[in-house]
C-alpha cells in the first residue's frame, strides 16, 4: 500500500505473527468539557484473504477501564493500490487515553487529528439515503449497507426502500448475533423539545433487535426506542414509521442492529427526519379511538 503523506504506521505482516495484537497507544490526555473528535484514515487490504484481520479504536476511563468506540473487521480494501479509507469518532469526556489494536493482517494507520468538534444543528441529521449516508457513519465492523430494491438474502428484508430509492439495512447471512451501528454526528444540547422520526422494515423469521440510542456526556449510550423480533409479515409488507422525542441533553444518535441467529433476519431503516416539536394544547390528547390513535402514537 502507498502512504497518505510521508510514513504511517502499520502492524506487522502476517506471515510472520498469526495471533498477536499490535498496540498503539496515546498519552494521557487531559478530560475535556467540550467534544473530541479523533479523525484518522486507515488501510487494511490482506493478500489471498486468508486471516480475519481487525482493527479497533478503544478509549480507557478511571470507571470502566478499556471500551471500543470503533471498529473494523475484514479486508476493506481490495488491492494495496485501492485508496485509504477515513473515520472521525467522538471521544467520551471521561476518556484520558486512547489506543489503535490490531490483529491478523497488514493493518495501517495514518494522518491522525485530534480536535475539538463543533456540534451540527438537530436538523442536519435528516436523511432519505437516496444520494449516501449523509452526515452518518458506521461505527462498528460489520457495515450497514445502502441499497436499493430488496436485500440479496431470500426470506427478509423489504422489497423496496420506502420513498424513492435507496436504503440502509443490515444483512443477517454470514453475520449471525452481530452489532452493526450507524451513528450520528454530533449535535447542540437543546431547550426545545426534538424528535427523531424514521421508518424500518423488519422482516425474516430469525430477525433480531433494533435499537434506537443515545448518548449524553453524564451516561454515555442509553436505549431510547427497540424493537425485537419479525415486525412485518413478508418483503412486501408496508414499512412501519415511528417518531421518538430525543433527550435535551443528548448529544449523538445511533441505530444498532443486532442480528439474530440465521441468515432471515436483514433488518431495514429508510427516510430519517430530524425536527424541531411544537407541543399542542393539553386538551388536543383526548380520543375516543373511533377512528384512529389521534395524536397518540405506538412507542
Amino acid at each position: 500500500m502507498s502512504h497518505l503523506h510521508g510514513h504511517y504506521a502499520v502492524k506487522a505482516n502476517w506471515r510472520n505473527f498469526l495471533t498477536n495484537h499490535f498496540v498503539l497507544t496515546s498519552p494521557m490526555f487531559n478530560e475535556s468539557s467540550g467534544l473530541l473528535g479523533l479523525s484518522f484514515s486507515y488501510h487494511m487490504y490482506i493478500p489471498l484473504n486468508v486471516f480475519v484481520s481487525e482493527l479497533w479504536l478503544q478509549c480507557w476511563t478511571a470507571e470502566n477501564g478499556w471500551d471500543t468506540l470503533w471498529s473494523r473487521s475484514g479486508p476493506q480494501q481490495e488491492n494495496a493500490s485501492i485508496p485509504w479509507l477515513s473515520a472521525q469518532v467522538v471521544v467520551p469526556l471521561r476518556a484520558r487515553v486512547l489506543r489503535f489494536v490490531g490483529t491478523t493482517g497488514d493493518v495501517a494507520v495514518d494522518n491522525v487529528v485530534a480536535a475539538t468538534i463543533t456540534p451540527l444543528e438537530f436538523a442536519s441529521l435528516s436523511c432519505d439515503f437516496e444520494t449516501d449516508l449523509c452526515l452518518w457513519t458506521n461505527t462498528a465492523s460489520t457495515l450497514w449497507t445502502r441499497t436499493s430494491g430488496s436485500t440479496p438474502s431470500p426470506g427478509t428484508g423489504p422489497e423496496a426502500a420506502v420513498e424513492g430509492s435507496y436504503y440502509m439495512y443490515a444483512q443477517a447471512d454470514g453475520a449471525a448475533n452481530k452489532q452493526y451501528m450507524l451513528t450520528s454526528p454530533a449535535f447542540n444540547e437543546s431547550s426545545s423539545f426534538r424528535a427523531l422520526s424514521f421508518s424500518y422494515h423488519m422482516y425474516g423469521s430469525s430477525m433480531g433487535k433494533l435499537e434506537l440510542q443515545y448518548w449524553t456526556a453524564e451516561n454515555g449510550w442509553d436505549a431510547l426506542w427497540s424493537r425485537s423480533g419479525q415486525q412485518q409479515d413478508s418483503s412486501s409488507s408496508a414499512w412501519l414509521s415511528t417518531q421518538v422525542e430525543v433527550p435535551l441533553q443528548a448529544g449523538l444518535l445511533r441505530f444498532v442492529g443486532t442480528t439474530g441467529s440465521d441468515s432471515e433476519g436483514d433488518m431495514a431503516v429508510d427516510n430519517v427526519v430530524a425536527a424541531t416539536i411544537t407541543p399542542v394544547e393539553f386538551a388536543s390528547l383526548s380520543c375516543d379511538f373511533e377512528t384512529d390513535l389521534c395524536l397518540w402514537s405506538d412507542t
